[in-house]
């Protein structure tokens, strides 16, 4: 069942496992610390201005409104949508407040020697803990799942998947996570997403 789902939704699955892969492939050959430093080289007042805009996709304001479409137009799947955005939100919860409470964000080195002419937003409050995973990346890619699974136009998916990326790559353009932080939480809503939707399609209609 999971294979035929894949097979059914290849855009998906490729676009997705190529990201994942870009993303280990970085860390394979990078520090976390020194990959951070790396990309804020590239950053200025302008740019994080356009970065917390789409960081904040994966905000109420933009996944609620889904939601209530959803509710509006077919119930069921907007009972899928609730549960997958409550499990996925749940599981990284527990992770980042319960396993890995004490891992520290980018702005913890803040007064490291390495950080020295470091770009931080301007007149924001950067948080310090709790890094792993990245919630707004869990969220972002469990919903470019959602839609890309209860889409009929498959190819829809790679859009859903590079915006879903763009927000994961926002969280460490802006100093609040680290690549390692992002591709957990990419992981934890994909996954966690497909799996539910290979288990609850029949229950809750799904396929298309």
């Amino acid at each position: 069942m999971i294979l035929q789902t894949a097979k059914e939704n290849k855009p998906l699955i490729i676009s997705y496992i190529t990201l994942l892969l870009i993303g280990f492939t970085f860390l394979a050959f990078n520090q976390k610390i020194d990959l951070q430093i790396k990309i804020n080289q590239y950053t200025s007042d302008s740019l994080d201005i356009i970065f917390l805009f789409i960081t904040r996709l994966a905000e109420v304001w933009f996944t609620v409104p889904i939601l209530i479409y959803f509710l509006i137009k077919d119930w069921k799947k907007a009972i899928f949508i609730g549960i997958c955005y409550g499990l996925t939100a749940i599981i990284a919860i527990i992770i980042k407040h319960y396993a890995f409470d004490v891992n520290s964000r980018p702005f913890m080195f803040s007064s490291s020697n390495k950080l020295n002419n470091y770009h931080w937003i301007k007149n924001y409050k950067m948080p310090i803990y709790n890094s792993f995973p990245s919630g707004h990346t869990t969220t972002a890619f469990t919903f470019a799942f959602i839609l890309s699974l209860i889409n009929k136009n498959k190819w829809l998916s790679i859009p859903f998947v590079l915006i879903a990326g763009l927000v994961g790559f926002s969280r460490i353009f802006l100093s609040f996570h680290f690549l390692i932080d992002v591709v957990a939480g990419a992981i934890i809503g994909g996954v966690t997403s497909f799996l539910l939707y290979v288990i609850l399609k029949k229950r809750f209609c799904l396929k298309n």
